[in-house]
């Protein structure tokens, strides 16, 4: 079992989501048709990842080229991945100290999104 402290942002991003992608792309891209991109950005850094809804999949794109972008520690989103933050759960990050988010409702649509990229709910 993998710990939530060894999930590295970059690596799930350009090598592990991208594959499960593959599988859950199209259910996610269906939940986030008519939703603009959103960016999740780790808190203190320049390290972030846009997630941009297509046809069939959601393309990842290095980088805060969204509409909304959502900051969190590297420990939240670890969690998050992990599934230890899942559904209702991250909403719990709303409005949290540890979080920045530009548009709310953007991510209350994509946190049933995320889900299904990251855990195939």
């Amino acid at each position: 079992m993998v710990k939530p402290s060894d999930i590295d942002f970059h690596h799930y991003h350009l090598r592990e989501l991208p594959i499960l992608l593959v599988a859950r792309g199209g259910n996610a891209a269906l939940l986030a048709r008519e939703l603009a991109a959103v960016c999740l950005r780790l808190r203190g850094s320049d390290n972030a990842y846009s997630y941009r809804p297509q046809a069939f999949t959601i393309e990842i794109v290095a980088g805060t080229e969204a509409d909304t972008v959502i900051e969190l520690s590297l420990a939240d989103w670890q969690a998050l991945v992990a599934g230890e933050k899942l559904g209702p759960a991250l909403f719990e990050f709303r409005g949290a100290n540890n979080m920045f988010i530009d548009d709310g409702d953007y991510f209350n649509r994509w946190q049933l999104v995320i889900a299904a990229m990251y855990h195939g709910q």
